[in-house]
């Protein structure tokens, strides 16, 4: 069966405790840690070719990951876009996230 899916992918600062570790495991010395980043992604699939609602979930639970930083989102956070079950041919549903309706049509 085939799968659709969405991707967005930013770069996250990571804390100087992180950087300090690396050094300290490298063995090298710096007065400062440097700035360091890594790569932080939200994905999403779905068996229905439904790329917009994708995207546009994609793009709001970034949003949303953003306004919370540096905390992660939540089960209770995903929980709509996780139980909503997605309409059969010809329907439409929307999908609460945040303060967004990701509307839903197939």
């Amino acid at each position: 069966s085939r799968m659709y899916g969405a991707c967005i992918v930013w770069y996250e600062q990571l804390p100087s405790s992180v950087a300090s570790i690396f050094l300290e495991e490298m063995e090298v010395e710096a007065e400062e840690p440097p700035e360091v980043h890594a790569q932080e992604a939200i994905c999403l699939l779905s068996r229905a070719p439904i790329f917009s609602v994708l995207m546009d979930s994609c793009r709001q639970l970034f949003r949303m990951r953003l306004a919370r930083a540096p905390n992660p989102l939540t089960h209770e956070d995903l929980g709509p876009l996780l139980g909503t079950p997605i309409p059969g041919h010809g329907g439409s549903c929307a999908i609460p996230l945040g303060n967004v309706q990701v509307k839903v049509e197939i």
